[in-house]
């Protein structure tokens, strides 16, 4: 479950409260006593023209009376009835901005949030119950902001722990001790997860992975042991480290979710500066999470830049105009130029196999051969003559190196005339053969 939890701060001066040192471990509610429950997620909503969320955590057991004499009553602008019930629910905020709130106004232009309880019946007293939908927006806003994290949510993170799964199925997952895990099926409510020890796989709960997930999309952070995340942590902690921007520290390990702090304030020509290959247990490829923040971001849908279709972002490949493996230093440092979003629905294959290119003046050219399939000669005419707008003079010699070394027209021309010359040279050898036959007789 996900509540929001309402504050005036004219009537309880939070304000005050926080910078005198004090820490929000309760909450009074007065409805949906028997609902809330241990470790449901909470927002914190700060009422006037400059509020809005302005904290995100967790509740830590279920709501139980107030007792007397506690030290926020005297924080109160008109102290409470002190011969009235009251109920809190205890709460642990994790990240807390009150200086830096998410405005209800940006809340309120989200279509997934503007029907929320908290703008349409701000009178009702707490707690205010958010859809699913509704508390994404708010993780998605707040993500960055205090102190535990630092930078976008993924995309990936947004859509559930199935979807993530089904993202690495065949993909050997290094754990951070070592191991390799390989999720061999994604079958609901369990994937089903091949190790060292159990080759055909065995069955682990969908749902342990989404709450490890849900708790560091809303935490920025997550602690990788048996008795935090269950005693498939291992598996758990490779599976979200998968994710753009996550990475593991101490001991025992930490998953930490954020994104370098220079990719939300520059706007001058991006380039990656840290190192390119990071060596654990396996080589990963540094810049790869970055070049996926740069182009996309933190939204959940973008468009193929070869077709031009808007899809789901898990459906888009962070693409190397020019191949990744054969890229000098510099181009695989220049994060603004070097890659481009291609869809899984053909475009992303067909350009990696050389049956699209896009020509010097940014349009798509397309391989003609005979005897192609209808499907595969259908999809290649729809794109022949669009428009790309990945193609710049920033990106031109690395859509020039593709059209060079992968288009398939361009390397069946180069056999062809090399076949040419070959065959006159041998006619011209057979001729010179002739004539000093002819010499010698």
């Amino acid at each position: 479950m996900q509540w929001l939890l309402q504050c005036n701060p004219l009537k309880w001066r939070i304000h005050d409260f926080v910078s005198d040192g004090h820490e929000v471990n309760a909450w009074t509610v007065a409805r949906h006593l028997s609902e809330i429950g241990p470790d449901d997620d909470v927002a914190l909503w700060l009422t006037g023209s400059s509020g809005g969320v302005a904290a995100v955590g967790h509740t830590t057991g279920p709501p139980a009376p107030v007792t007397a004499g506690r030290v926020d009553d005297a924080y109160y602008a008109e102290p409470p009835d002190p011969s009235g019930v009251r109920w809190a629910v205890p709460v642990r905020l994790t990240r807390v901005f009150l200086d830096q709130p998410v405005s209800r106004t940006a809340l309120a232009e989200d279509q997934d949030f503007a029907g929320s309880a908290i703008l349409t019946r701000p009178w009702s007293s707490n707690p205010f119950p958010l859809t699913n939908r509704q508390w994404l927006v708010v993780v998605r806003n707040s993500f960055g902001r205090g102190a535990s994290v630092n930078g976008q949510l993924p995309a990936e993170a947004l859509t559930g722990a199935a979807d993530l799964l089904r993202r690495v199925v065949g993909q050997p997952l290094a754990t951070v001790s070592g191991r390799t895990n390989t999720v061999v099926g994604v079958r609901p409510p369990h994937a089903i997860v091949a190790t060292e020890r159990s080759p055909e796989g065995q069955p682990v709960p969908i749902a342990w992975v989404d709450d490890a997930l849900r708790r560091l999309v809303r935490d920025g952070y997550v602690e990788i042991h048996p008795r935090a995340s269950g005693y498939r942590s291992a598996f758990i902690g490779a599976v979200l480290l998968t994710l753009p921007g996550a990475r593991s520290s101490g001991s025992p390990p930490m998953i930490t979710l954020d994104a370098p702090p220079q990719l939300l304030t520059t706007t001058n020509a991006f380039t990656f500066e840290g190192d390119l290959e990071r060596s654990g247990t396996a080589t990963h490829r540094g810049e790869q999470a970055l070049l996926r923040q740069r182009l996309f971001g933190s939204a959940t849908d973008a468009a193929c830049a070869i077709c031009g279709q808007t899809y789901p972002v898990r459906f888009l490949r962070a693409a190397h105009i020019k191949k990744r493996s054969v890229c000098e230093e510099q181009e695989a440092r220049d994060l603004d130029h070097v890659a481009m979003p291609a869809c899984l629905f053909g475009c992303d294959a067909l350009f990696e196999a050389g049956y699209i290119a896009v020509d010097a003046t940014g349009h798509v050219i397309v391989i003609e051969e005979p005897g192609q399939p209808p499907g595969l000669a259908e999809r290649l005419a729809l794109l022949a003559g669009r428009q790309v707008d990945a193609h710049t003079t920033g990106s031109a010699a690395y859509f020039a190196w593709h059209r060079e070394n992968t288009y398939r027209a361009q390397r069946d021309a180069r056999s062809t005339t090399l076949a040419h010359q070959e065959n006159e040279g041998s006619t011209s050898a057979t001729v010179a053969a002739r004539q000093v036959s002819d010499v010698a007789r």
